[in-house]
């Protein structure tokens, strides 16, 4: 009976976990937006990992302290997890060996999933005298550490420009690359520009339409 109990109540902290993280993943990219992936990131698994640690800490369980509290640290975790490694990754590495380095960094997290499950429960029992709880403790000092150490990560716009010098001279690549900044930050500037709005045929693709076209289109309609 005990065990069937612990069941459901494991069944429940998963379904409001998965709640949580669908609501955080709406969130966290607004507060990305104002800070940094790699600062939300870091918020979202120190939370994450008190969340576990805190499980340690409660001595009359309800279904409060024990099924919602801690989920909702690690939805918020997990939601930033699914996501934001990826991007961050994606703005760290260079375009030419995004695939490589995408499959190295699925393997560190496939590997460690393996190894958990071959080995936690021999180390539970051999080191924490079967008591679980300490397991989860150590995860979650384990996931505020990696927190810290995405702070590390430079998560900036890093564009490569390739050349052939027996094709092109250094000056004029260089002239084209301030040229290419300049038009990006222009792009930027416009498009965090509180008064900029309207649509770009970018916005319907599928339609086949011309800048002034669409124009035309927005004006009949208005």
């Amino acid at each position: 009976e005990a065990y069937n109990t612990g069941a459901n109540q494991v069944g429940e902290m998963f379904a409001n976990y998965n709640l949580i993280a669908a609501i955080a993943a709406f969130l966290l990219p607004l507060l990305a937006k104002k800070t940094s992936r790699k600062f939300t990131h870091f918020i979202a698994l120190t939370i994450g990992g008190l969340g576990l640690i805190s499980i340690y800490f409660i001595k009359k369980p309800t279904v409060f302290t024990m099924e919602w509290l801690p989920m909702i640290g690690v939805g918020i975790a997990w939601a930033s997890i699914l996501s934001i490694p990826y991007a961050m990754l994606s703005g760290a590495l260079p375009s030419n060996k995004m695939g490589y380095y995408m499959g190295v960094f699925n393997f560190f997290i496939v590997i460690p999933q393996l190894v958990a499950a071959s080995i936690l429960g021999f180390l539970v029992s051999q080191f924490f005298n079967s008591e679980p709880i300490y397991a989860l403790f150590i995860g979650g000092a384990s996931m505020i550490v990696a927190g810290l150490i995405s702070l590390t990560i430079n998560d900036k716009l890093k564009i490569e420009i390739n050349y052939s010098s027996n094709i092109h001279r250094k000056e004029t690549i260089e002239a084209f690359a301030d040229s290419f900044l300049n038009e990006l930050i222009n792009i930027i500037s416009h498009c965090t520009d509180t008064e900029s709005g309207g649509f770009t045929p970018s916005d319907f693709s599928a339609a086949g339409l011309n800048q002034q076209e669409l124009d035309n289109l927005l004006a009949n309609l208005n």
